[in-house]
């Protein structure tokens, strides 16, 4: 026992400090010193969470000798005066770098999945954002003006404003309603009036006029239902369509043969057609204030007393000006050969023709524009059903080939419906409800290839080993080609 109690107090003792000698007077003075120049350069400590205070580990000091002067090193930060890092101009290498500007990369005025959106849409033909946008503003206001109308109180522009800028975070002014009465006519009822309560705080304000909105068509009804109001907001949007409608039909004139399509069989726009690029919809002109002119001074009266006599004056120059016009038009020249440089008509420039077709027949050209021109006119008439299914048929083969891939791996005749249709959604990225409808057209173009089988309650698939992947493919680029003739 006490042969332990000695090795554990020989452990003990690598614990305790070690004694170091006392420094003489000398040595402290010596160390003072230096420890005031250094603790000027030596960065504050840094404090834990807990509140204790770490010590960075540093060289002990260096005691001089009292023979030996102590001298101040230069700082390694701050070059000298005189240096070249100081001066630019005394650094050739560093000249070049002393201006330069940066170039931001160009930005598109849209992003491509709006640019490009009338070529991937199905069902109704879609309408430009910005008519997108409007539309949205016209149901605002109509939810607005008919909640302001169920109160019984006069809504204004700006009540009407900060309503819908509050529903829509988007910023609505005048002109948008200019526009709606140019889509809608009868949606709203415009009226300048004044005296409103709430829109004047002192009695010269009291004699303003301000634009009042009110919903039309209301009928014997004093506001609108819900279903009304969706009806208006549908009504509205035809009538953006129409406009579209207009400006593509304008496009179809222009092309080279021209196009024409009825309005009711165009089911997609022309692939051509800018269709983010379609002019914003004319403003209608709205109620104004009426004149009222009140003269406070001699010098107004005198101006519109001028001005009725300068009136009188310019009726008399509009007669002379329609008398020499008959006196010309009986002459005998037409109005369309203005003479500019002696009499000389103006020849209307001939038309540009292209440099790459010179030296090609016009004959072929022009069948070549009619073919176009008829696959055109079947996109742009085609039904959305057919196309739904072209698409479905488009993606037949990569399917066909995973199919037949997974068949091979697993060496079986036959394979459960839901195993295939979970293994090509994996391969193929698609759902598998989509998948699903894909195999069912598999199961319908291709009989002789793909079978279903039902056994006690369960679906297989089996396919045909004699059949290769590559006539496989054929038969359905002929279904697609036949299917693109037929419609």
């Amino acid at each position: 026992r006490i042969f332990k109690i000695q090795k554990f107090v020989m452990s003990l003792r690598s614990y305790l400090p070690i004694k170091r000698r006392a420094p003489n007077s000398s040595d402290l003075s010596a160390a003072k010193k230096t420890r005031a120049d250094i603790s000027e350069d030596t960065p504050a400590p840094s404090t834990l969470r807990g509140g204790s205070i770490i010590k960075e580990r540093s060289q002990p000091p260096v005691i001089p000798s009292p023979q030996q002067p102590v001298t101040p090193s230069p700082d390694p930060v701050t070059p000298p005066p005189g240096s070249p890092d100081r001066n630019p101009e005394a650094s050739p290498q560093l000249g070049r770098f002393r201006s330069f500007t940066v170039e931001s990369p160009t930005k598109k005025s849209q992003p491509a999945y709006q640019r490009y959106a009338s070529l991937v849409a199905t069902g109704n033909l879609p309408v430009p954002t910005v008519y997108k946008v409007l539309c949205e503003k016209f149901r605002c206001t109509d939810t607005v003006v008919n909640m302001l109308g169920k109160r019984e109180e006069l809504c204004t522009v700006s009540k009407l404003k900060k309503a819908v800028q509050d529903m829509m975070r988007r910023t609505f002014e005048q002109r948008n309603l200019a526009q709606m009465k140019t889509v809608y006519p009868t949606a709203f009822v415009f009226r300048q009036e004044k005296g409103i309560p709430g829109t004047y705080t002192d009695i010269r304000e009291k004699v303003l006029y301000h634009l009042t909105i009110e919903c039309g068509e209301l009928g014997d009804c004093k506001w609108l239902d819900s279903a009304t109001l969706v009806e208006r907001t549908q009504t509205f949007r035809n009538g953006l369509l129409k406009i579209v409608m207009q400006h593509h039909k304008l496009f179809l004139k222009s092309r080279t043969p021209p196009i024409d399509v009825p309005d009711d069989k165009i089911t997609h726009w022309h692939p051509d057609f800018e269709f983010e690029k379609v002019p914003d919809v004319e403003e209608a002109e709205l109620p104004k204030p009426p004149l009222t002119e009140s003269y406070s001074t001699a010098k107004e009266v005198l101006a519109a007393a001028h001005e009725k006599f300068a009136a009188k004056l310019q009726r008399a120059l509009v007669n002379s000006n329609t008398t020499q016009a008959c006196d010309s038009v009986t002459s005998g020249t037409p109005p369309c050969h203005a003479a500019t440089n002696g009499g000389t008509p103006v020849v209307p420039p001939p038309c540009p023709v292209d440099p790459a077709l010179v030296g090609i027949s016009p004959l072929l050209l022009e069948r070549i524009r009619q073919k176009e021109a008829a696959k055109v006119t079947a996109v742009m008439t085609r039904d959305p059903a057919v196309e739904k299914k072209l698409s479905m048929l488009e993606k037949l083969p990569d399917m066909c080939r995973i199919i037949k891939t997974f068949f091979v791996s697993e060496q079986k005749i036959a394979l459960f419906l839901d195993e295939v249709v979970s293994k090509v959604s994996e391969s193929s990225g698609v759902s598998q409800e989509s998948v699903e409808g894909h195999i069912h057209l598999l199961l319908e173009v291709l009989p002789e290839w793909i079978t279903r089988v039902t056994v006690r309650k369960r679906d297989y698939l089996k396919i045909s080993k004699n059949m290769e992947i590559r006539s496989i493919i054929n038969k359905l680029e002929q279904h697609v080609q036949k299917l693109s003739k037929n419609s």
